[in-house]
């Protein structure tokens, strides 16, 4: 007698029907059904006493048992019987899928925002506000994260908690999220936020002038974000003798509107130099302030009782002479005493033509930078003279330059050099230099290498090799080495039976940014 061989039809995923059907030899046979899944489930029994076929719902907690996939293999077994005589039994294996249902995937409920700091109102704020979100996520049968990513304020965060900077931006914000399970199964969430323009509290201008010996006129125009008409607003000025060490109270200006445009007459002063604050200040504790001189009533000179004190265009309040406007010497130009003319960015002062002593510019210099440039004439001050003039970078480590002007001609501008130190720097290309310096080089312990560290003169750009050289005085016993070398620093390892100092050049070659434009 055979045993008999089944075959399945029908939807073979989870909670889908399947039609088992029993192909048996003999019309008196009956069967029994069970089936086996992965390891968690053996043998498990589906019915019995069935005759040529059954219809069976695949169970959809079977998914309980595959967190990481979304496939499995189902062993069904058929057993067979005549009466109650067991004929034997037979087993088919077949795959088992996942549907891509909502019921089998992720779900991101909700991504719940939490305010970080100080509160702001109820309000998101540009600037201001810090968001803590929190992912809420419900996993299908049994599985658990794989990853994490949500954008939001610029950023993308990884973890199912993230918080954010400051926000950057103002209006609508989308805060998306996407969900990954160990499955491979996503889901995503959008939540979006508005969030309130705000700027912090700007002076755009202040301004104080005499109107007489004992009174003055303060003008302020600036501004506050309004952040839904919820921002609380301050203004206010104080101010005290020049001579004085602190501030007096601050004094309140009236002013219902986020942005102010106001003059106020300020009496009951002396007719003398006065320092003047202007402030404005929001709910967030962030204030704007202002300084600004008031001088004494404008007189051409002035001696004090005593005859020590000499001012031009103001009140004499120091020994000796003090001139409270600008001097101009006879070919027009101003006699600055160390402070540099600055033409801005917009309107740079051009270094060819400028008559100045000292300007403060980006125009016609060494590179586009600024730098400061002295000019220098002989007998007389014009655009057409002869003139030397030096460059002096202004917040870069730079090498101060020359040029000069001769019969209509500017030359090129030329590092300075000569330095007594030994140390220099030699161009070879465009952009392509040697520097080259010594340092004294010592060990703590004889017989026992130390890396030493220096800096180039100037840092290249790129530094392509640098070579250590000994003294041709060395004594006996000494040995040098290259180490690590960067942009800017240089490194050897030097070694010498004693402690004593020994002097070591270097060389080095690399590419400088600027060297060309020189």
């Amino acid at each position: 007698m055979a045993k008999s061989i089944p075959t399945v039809t029908g939807s073979k995923t989870l909670g889908g029907q399947i039609t088992i059907n029993t192909n048996r030899d003999n019309i008196n046979y009956t069967h029994t059904l069970r089936y086996t899944w992965g390891s968690q489930v053996v043998d498990a029994f589906i019915t019995e006493n069935i005759t040529d076929s059954y219809k069976w719902t695949i169970p959809k907690d079977l998914a309980n048992y595959i967190i990481t996939a979304t496939a499995g293999t189902m062993i069904l077994k058929l057993l067979t019987f005549n009466g109650s005589e067991y004929i034997g039994s037979s087993s088919i294996s077949f795959t088992v899928t996942m549907p891509d249902t909502e019921e089998f995937n992720p779900t991101i409920n909700d991504i719940v925002l939490e305010e970080i700091g100080t509160p702001t109102n109820g309000l998101w704020i540009q600037k201001q506000s810090r968001i803590k979100g929190t992912l809420v996520i419900t996993n299908a049968y049994g599985t658990s994260a794989l990853n994490y990513k949500t954008n939001a304020n610029g950023a993308t965060y990884t973890t199912r908690i993230f918080e954010t900077d400051a926000l950057i931006n103002n209006g609508s914000m989308d805060i998306v999220a996407v969900y990954t399970d160990k499955r491979g199964r996503k889901a995503t969430f959008t939540k979006t936020i508005t969030v309130q323009e705000y700027d912090y509290p700007h002076i755009e201008s202040a301004s104080v002038t005499r109107i007489n010996g004992t009174s003055a006129k303060l003008n302020i125009v600036g501004s506050i974000s309004s952040v839904n008409n919820t921002n609380a607003k301050s203004f206010y000025y104080k101010y005290k003798l020049k001579t004085a060490t602190n501030y007096g109270s601050a004094i309140a200006i009236s002013n219902n509107a986020y942005t102010i445009d106001t003059t106020i007459t300020v009496s009951g002063l002396q007719d003398a130099e006065y320092d003047f604050l202007v402030g404005i200040q929001d709910t967030y504790g962030i204030a704007e302030k202002k300084e600004i001189h008031l001088p004494s009533s404008y007189r051409l000179f002035n001696i004090s009782k005593d005859k020590k004190k000499f001012a031009f265009f103001g009140k004499a309040v120091k020994e000796g002479l003090q001139v409270f406007g600008k001097i101009f010497d006879r070919f027009g130009t101003e006699i600055s005493n160390g402070l540099s003319a600055y033409g801005g960015s917009s309107s740079p002062i051009n270094a060819n033509t400028t008559i100045e002593e000292l300007v403060l510019t980006n125009s016609n210099t060494p590179d586009t930078a600024l730098w400061y440039v002295r000019t220098m004439f002989y007998s007389t001050k014009s655009t057409t003279t002869n003139r030397t003039q030096i460059a002096y970078p202004y917040e870069t480590n730079k090498i101060p330059c020359y040029r000069y002007y001769s019969n209509g001609t500017w030359s090129s501008w030329t590092r300075i050099g000569g330095e007594t130190s030994g140390d220099g720097i030699i161009k070879i290309g465009n952009d392509i230099c040697i520097q080259y310096g010594s340092l004294t080089a010592k060990v703590d312990t004889g017989n026992t290498a130390k890396n030493i560290t220096f800096n180039f003169n100037t840092p290249f750009s790129t530094c392509y090799e640098m070579i250590p050289i000994l003294e041709t005085s060395a004594v006996t016993g000494c040995q040098v080495a290259r180490g690590a070398i960067t942009a800017s620093t240089g490194s050897i390892w030097f070694n010498r039976t004693n402690t004593s100092a020994t002097n070591v050049k270097w060389v080095a070659i690399g590419k400088l940014r600027w060297l060309n434009e020189i």
